[in-house]
């Protein structure tokens, strides 16, 4: 079974958190059960439940009726998933500024293990 850890900002905020928190309840009790199954099946996990995004980026796919919301993650060494940045999906295509946000993350994140301040 991999850990899933929610990417914490330095002062303090837990993005994905904050975003599962105000979600309405159905959506949010399926969100947690995909993510349940990602942290069973690890990198192994395809669509259509997971894809690929880009570099190290993949993404929790997550549909209840017309509602679409994308978790964006990546792994760590040591059976790690960091849950990175979460949206509602209302385009095809994940929009570029959603990505570029989870890829900041993703760094501020590696870059503060480097440094001794994050314990993976």
């Amino acid at each position: 079974m991999f850990r899933i850890h929610l990417y914490r900002s330095p002062s303090g905020a837990v993005p994905v958190e904050e975003f599962l928190s105000e979600m309405p309840r159905k959506e949010r009790a399926k969100a947690m059960a995909a993510l349940n199954y990602l942290a069973v099946q690890g990198p192994a996990l395809r669509r259509p439940h997971a894809a690929h995004v880009m570099g190290k980026l993949w993404e929790l796919r997550v549909s209840l009726g017309r509602n679409e919301y994308r978790i964006l993650y990546f792994f760590m060494i040591g059976g790690v998933i960091v849950l990175a940045h979460a949206f509602q999906k209302k385009t095809d295509a994940i929009p570029a500024k959603e990505i570029e946000v989870a890829e900041a993350r993703r760094r501020d994140y590696e870059g503060r293990i480097r440094k001794g301040e994050v314990k993976p």
